[in-house]
Formats: structure tokens, C-alpha cells, sequence
């Protein structure tokens, strides 16, 4: 068993995967979808007073009209992809009926982008945003899992670096609270925070560029996207930011797409 499988890390419910991919249409079974309908999902792309939606938090908003048909569609879509065994669920939950549950019921997020794949489905910028920050949430377990580490190897000095506190004075310790305050106040607070936008397609189309340039340089095979990806995922354990082989599979299956664009 990997440790993906023992941890859920890359993991979409059925629900938040349909809507994230529905939000790359243009249209649906034919028909346009109007910038009326992809309102309750523009704040993801427009500056909004309440700030940007992640991909994370696109679970608890709600389509209208053809975006809301789109995204039920691709949810059933996805369901009977799951009940014919076509993509293995990393954690099902069905009613007693045996119905599977769309917003509780998780997918592998590489599994729903391969899918996405083989029914001619192109997902949004912010699928994509949904994988990066998974990828995050990886490194910062790898980051805590350091820090623990470093805590137990290190008991001691930390445990007399703890005793001198005690021969500060109260002054001192004054200082440093405040310090610690003015700090928390000017990286914390909600007027401080910002959220990034998702890349555009011409952004992500010109990393990509630049990915394949490199790839090239460094004499990386990408058209055998698995056995680069593979050594690539060495590479980042090494600079101790580490990248999963699957997800830069993902990136790198996505270049000869943007080199075509790109070349028109």
C-alpha cells in the first residue's frame, strides 16, 4: 500500500470534481452556457469584495440553470463511471438503498483527470488550482513530519534554549510579545490576506512552454511523460520540495497541447 493510499492527499469528492470541471464549459449537449448561468462560479475568476473562490470551497456553491445541468450531468457521469468500475473510488459512501453519495464519496484527482482524458472532457484552470494545492498540502505534511523530527533530535538544546527565557526581564518579555502582536497583525489579519488567482490558459500555456524548453535542455524524454515524470519527482525529493510522480505526470501530458496553441 502507498502512502497516498494510507494518507488522503489528491483526494475530490464526485461533487466538487463535477463542478470544477463544468467550470471549463462553454457550452452543454449543444447548448451555450450564458455568462448569466457561470455567474455563481465568476468569483473564481473576477475580483469579488468577499475575495476569489479556491477550488476547495467550489463544493458549497451552487450552478443555475445550464451550468447547473452541466455540473448534474457530469456528477451522474461520474457516478456511473464509479459503478461500472471505471474509476476505483479512494472512499465510497452510499445510502442504504446503495446509491452512491456525490459529496461524500472520494475520487483520486489524477483518476478524475486521466477520465476527464478519455471522455473528451477539458477540465477548468481551477481543477488544475485543485491539484496544485493538493500538492501543498502534501509538502506540508513533509515539512511538519521534518519539524517533528528535527524536535525529537534535538530535545535538548531546545529544552536550555527554553531555561533561558527565565532570565529575561519583564521588559524584555514585554518587547517580544509585542513584536509577536505586530506581527500576527500584519500577516494575519483578513485585511491583510490576499488569494491568488488561477492561472489563465495563456499563462499555464506559457509555463508549460517553458517546461518543455527546459526538458529539453536537460535532455528529459517528455514524450514518455511516466519515465520523466518519474525522474522529476527525484529531483524534487532531493531539493526538499517534493512533488508527487503522478501529479507531474499530469503537467507534463498537458504540454503538447500548449505547444500546439501555442503554435497557431
Amino acid at each position: 500500500m502507498s502512502i497516498e493510499d494510507e494518507i488522503p492527499f489528491f483526494r475530490i469528492s464526485i461533487r466538487t470534481a463535477s463542478r470544477l470541471i463544468a467550470d471549463g464549459l462553454s457550452e452543454w449537449n449543444g447548448d451555450d452556457i450564458s455568462e448569466e448561468d457561470q455567474e455563481s462560479f465568476q468569483r473564481a475568476h473576477v475580483e469579488h469584495e468577499s475575495g476569489y473562490i479556491g477550488p476547495h470551497e467550489y463544493k458549497h456553491t451552487e450552478p443555475i440553470g445550464k451550468m447547473k445541468a452541466a455540473c448534474e450531468g457530469i456528477e451522474v457521469a461520474l457516478v456511473n463511471a464509479v459503478n461500472q468500475g471505471h474509476i476505483v473510488p479512494r472512499e465510497a459512501r452510499r445510502t442504504l438503498a446503495g446509491i452512491v453519495k456525490p459529496d461524500e464519496t472520494e475520487l483520486d484527482v489524477h483518476d478524475v483527470s486521466n477520465w476527464c482524458e478519455t471522455v473528451g472532457l477539458n477540465p477548468s484552470e481551477s481543477f488544475y488550482q485543485y491539484i496544485e494545492d493538493e500538492e501543498k498540502i502534501l509538502g506540508n505534511v513533509f515539512q511538519h513530519v521534518a519539524d517533528e523530527r528535527f524536535e525529537l533530535e534535538n530535545r535538548k538544546a531546545l529544552a536550555e534554549s527554553s531555561k533561558a527565557t527565565s532570565l529575561l526581564s519583564q521588559d524584555e518579555i514585554s518587547k517580544v510579545l509585542i513584536e509577536n502582536l505586530r506581527f500576527r497583525e500584519g500577516h494575519f489579519r483578513p485585511e491583510f490576506q490576499s488569494r491568488e488567482k488561477p492561472l489563465t490558459n495563456r499563462e499555464r500555456g506559457t509555463l508549460l512552454t517553458i517546461i518543455a524548453a527546459l526538458a529539453k535542455a536537460a535532455k528529459i524524454n517528455i514524450d514518455a511523460p511516466g519515465k520523466a515524470a518519474l525522474f522529476i519527482e527525484g529531483l524534487t525529493y532531493e531539493m526538499g520540495t517534493p512533488v508527487s510522480k503522478r501529479a507531474i505526470e499530469d503537467h507534463l501530458k498537458k504540454i503538447p497541447n500548449a505547444l500546439e496553441t501555442r503554435m497557431k
